[in-house]
């Protein structure tokens, strides 16, 4: 009896551990939701194009020394698309915000924040690409680029007709 009794408080400690290390870890990703509220993601937007800028600044003042093309399409690429990447940073800190302050109204949003996501990594990879090919001069690559170019709108409505399909098999109530 005293086994069984000694091997359930082992159970219920490592429980509460668990419980508790989840708890903490849940506090301090609301922390800054709840302490800045509707304004945090324009905060968080502000500063991490900060820190972007500071990144393309960087590779700048890299480049000043090296003098390499490449780095130079890249900051190019980089700074003149700075307004977009703010309008990104700001549209995924609120998706955040809207996910974790009210799940049940975000949950008819999620797969065109997912499809979003999506459309912009494909947009990325196919300017990496883009850039990548012509410095490397191989023409798979700049191909590749290009079809990812002209697939770029079509991948966007398929992840989002894909993502509302699934939406409306699993959680029907919210349609």
């Amino acid at each position: 009896m005293d086994k069984r009794i000694e091997h359930f408080a082992e159970e219920v400690g490592a429980m509460g551990e668990r419980l508790g290390k989840r708890m903490e870890r849940e506090y301090r990703e609301n922390w800054f939701h709840r302490t800045f509220g509707i304004v945090g993601p324009l905060i968080s937007s502000v500063l991490g194009i900060v820190l972007f800028a500071l990144f393309v600044w960087l590779i700048g003042f890299l480049n000043a020394t090296i003098a390499s093309p490449f780095l130079a399409s890249i900051q190019s690429f980089l700074s003149s698309n700075i307004g977009l990447f703010f309008l990104m940073f700001l549209f995924f800190s609120y998706v955040s915000y809207f996910s974790r302050h009210n799940p049940r109204t975000y949950v008819p949003f999620s797969p065109l924040a997912a499809a979003v996501g999506i459309a912009i990594g494909f947009w990325l990879a196919q300017n990496a690409l883009s850039i990548v090919g012509v410095y490397t001069g191989v023409s798979v690559i700049s191909n590749t680029a290009l079809v990812m170019e002209r697939l770029t709108y079509p991948i966007f409505f398929l992840a989002l007709l894909i993502g509302y399909l699934v939406l409306s098999i699993v959680r029907p109530e919210k349609f």
